[in-house]
C-alpha cells in the first residue's frame, strides 16, 4: 500500500493549520494515495456560514504560497441549502 509522499503531507499540514487558525471546524486530512491516481491528500474542514468558508479557503491559498512556495491544486468551496459548508484541499 503507497503513502502520500511527504511533500504532501507538508502541504496537508500547512493547510490544516491554517483552516484552523481561521476557525476552521472538524479539519480532517485523509491520505487517499493508495486509492486515487489524481490527487495524495484531501484535507477537509467546514465552518457555519459561507463567508467563513470563502475566508478559510483564501487563508488556506495563501499560507501554502507563503510557506511552501506554491498554491494548492485546488480549493473547493462547498454550500448545500441546509446551511452546511466546507472546503476541501488536494495536493
Amino acid at each position: 500500500m503507497s503513502s502520500a509522499t511527504e511533500s504532501a503531507k507538508e502541504l496537508a499540514l500547512v493547510a490544516a493549520r491554517a483552516a484552523d487558525d481561521k476557525q476552521g471546524l472538524d479539519i480532517t486530512i485523509l491520505d487517499v494515495s493508495s486509492v486515487l491516481a489524481i490527487t495524495e491528500v484531501f484535507v477537509i474542514t467546514s465552518a457555519s456560514n459561507s463567508r467563513q468558508v470563502k475566508t478559510i479557503a483564501s487563508e488556506v491559498t495563501d499560507k501554502v504560497r507563503e510557506t511552501l512556495g506554491r498554491s494548492p491544486c485546488t480549493v473547493r468551496v462547498r454550500g448545500n441549502s441546509s446551511g452546511s459548508y466546507s472546503t476541501t484541499v488536494t495536493s
